[in-house]
């Protein structure tokens, strides 16, 4: 398949002049191009249009959940559970893997 123009994304701004750096076009994009057009140029605008690109980000330091959202509300049962847990027996261990008994040894004669 040769790597050239026209790139393949309607709005390019020069889409017949990218410096010789053409990306394949993925099967499937499921996007408008321009008729005629196997590649997309370097632009990212162009990539991102065909999914080779991430989408842009929000510009700026990524702001922090808010601290003081509270302790979570308890509805059911969970509000009547104690708030500290003590484990007082173990009944069944299950689920745990465990080496077979050893064969006793032969019986001397």
């Amino acid at each position: 398949m040769v790597r050239e123009g026209p790139c393949g994304h309607l709005d390019c701004p020069k889409p017949d002049d990218d410096g010789g750096q053409w990306y394949c076009l993925p099967a499937n994009h499921g996007q408008l191009m321009t008729p005629g057009a196997t590649c997309v140029c370097k632009r990212p605008a162009c990539r991102r249009h065909f999914g080779m690109l991430p989408p842009i980000q929000k510009p700026g330091r990524k702001t922090a959940a808010a601290a003081d959202a509270g302790p979570p509300q308890l509805t059911g049962n969970e509000a009547r559970m104690p708030a500290k847990y003590i484990l007082d027996t173990i009944h069944d261990i299950i689920g745990c893997r465990c080496a077979p008994a050893r064969p006793s040894p032969p019986a001397v004669r």
